[in-house]
């Protein structure tokens, strides 16, 4: 029987090494599962600064990694 590619995903599903979706899969790392146990904490926690906020102080850094002068009263 011809077999078509959805045929070929489905027997491969099962191995580690399965590429069918795209995605390399492997196990989480215990770094990685910390970071995922301790998500909501992360997320209730997190500094909740408006963009313009964020955007000002990355404008600022990458100016002063250019080595370029930077205004902060001059930004909007």
């Amino acid at each position: 029987m011809f077999k078509n590619l959805t045929g070929y995903e489905l027997d491969t599903l099962p191995h580690t090494n399965d590429l069918t979706d795209g995605h390399a899969f492997r196990h989480w790392s215990a770094a990685e599962e910390a970071i995922v146990d301790r998500s909501a904490h992360l997320f209730r926690n997190n500094n909740r600064r408006h963009q313009f906020q964020i955007e000002r102080v990355y404008i600022r850094d990458f100016a002063r990694c250019a080595k370029h002068a930077y205004d902060e009263d001059l930004a909007v």
